[in-house]
């Protein structure tokens, strides 16, 4: 089983994100289940999503402590937030950051930084790079194929917008699988 868990502030898409996640994962025959949490003053304040992605059913219904994968769409969130809490030794964390791993204090940690708002103005012409950050998420672990993740965005979204959505999520597979 995989288990990531997304870190947000209210209105980066990191539920949108953790949905389309787990509907790809159906797609490709998996079993899945995405789980959000969030309080009632939503946009704004920190939000967190869960999805866990397995070959088997999954009968955990609880959020997820020990994750194999943090995806971190806004690195703000850190000022309020311990991303890295729970983490294991080989646990990955990617963040969406223009800063290098060095300058974000997680020394240890297996870190993986992308600019996926630079990203994001760049083929969606919107700040919102949840669907740009899971094509980074693939490109560090192909946990759902690319082809499904690209058909719940079509799903999921209007054509246009759909489009520059997966030309945001090609972008940021390729620079992650460049990059490593």
């Amino acid at each position: 089983m995989i288990e990531v868990r997304f870190h947000g502030i209210g209105g980066d898409g990191v539920v949108t994100a953790a949905d389309l996640l787990s509907e790809a994962a159906v797609l490709d025959g998996k079993w899945s289940q995405s789980l959000p949490y969030f309080t009632t003053e939503r946009r704004g304040s920190p939000v967190m999503s869960f999805v866990r992605v397995d070959d088997s059913p999954i009968w955990i219904k609880s959020f997820i402590q020990n994750p194999d994968m943090v995806v971190v769409a806004s690195s703000s969130v850190m000022k309020f937030v311990n991303v890295a809490d729970g983490v294991k030794e080989d646990s990955r964390i990617l963040i969406n950051t223009a800063k290098s791993t060095s300058e974000l204090g997680l020394s240890g940690l297996n870190v993986h930084t992308i600019d996926g708002n630079k990203i994001a103005m760049e083929t969606i012409q919107r700040p919102t790079a949840n669907v740009v950050m899971l094509g980074a998420l693939l490109g560090l672990e192909e946990m759902v194929s690319f082809e499904s993740l690209k058909e719940t965005v079509s799903k999921r979204f209007s054509e246009v917008v759909a489009k520059k959505n997966v030309a945001g999520m090609e972008r940021a597979y390729q620079s992650i699988k460049e990059t490593g």
